[in-house]
């Protein structure tokens, strides 16, 4: 994908916020999960989302066959396209709450769009020795929990590094 491509997912996101950072992190948590995902895109997110916010998308070890080790790490960008459940079946799919950091936290139903996927993923090696990912909460907590919030300038650099910096080492 060129750098200019207009699938690339920082087009078209919200500009200002006044509740959060309007970006997020998911953690797809099982291969079974991220096969589902990858077919029908959706995920649980705090209640403060918004229709637009950013969400970029991590590969745990966990979720990756033996095989496809390579493919851990930040795989993708996409936003959200759709707050709120509209039938039972997507209402249960994020019914009840999920603990980070110590609280519990209400979770809603977001239909996002087309995962725009990284030529190669973002390693938790790069992410952790990064002077802008690696301050952000979900390093500090290992990656462990289903969503985080992260800063606008982290979801922007993400997709950079993601589609352009990746190809450079790749010709190297």
């Amino acid at each position: 994908m060129a750098q200019g491509d207009e699938r690339l997912p920082t087009k078209g996101f919200k500009k200002t916020n006044e509740k959060g950072p309007h970006c997020w992190l998911a953690i797809v948590k099982s291969p079974e999960d991220l096969e589902i995902f990858l077919m029908d895109p959706w995920w649980c997110l705090p209640a403060e989302v918004a229709v637009g916010d950013g969400v970029l998308l991590y590969r745990p070890r966990s979720a990756l066959r033996a095989k496809d080790r390579q493919l851990l790490g930040i795989f993708g960008a996409s936003k959200v396209e759709r707050v709120g459940a509209t039938n039972l079946e997507e209402r249960m799919r994020c019914a009840g709450s999920a603990v980070s950091g110590g609280s519990r936290i209400s979770l809603t139903y977001c239909r996002l769009a087309t995962t725009v996927p990284f030529p190669r993923p973002l390693t938790p090696t790069q992410i952790k020795r990064d002077p802008i990912l690696g301050h952000q909460s979900f390093v500090r907590k290992n990656f462990q929990g289903a969503a985080f919030a992260i800063s606008r300038l982290a979801f922007e650099h993400s997709v950079a590094l993601g589609t352009s910096i990746q190809r450079t080492k790749e010709g190297s």
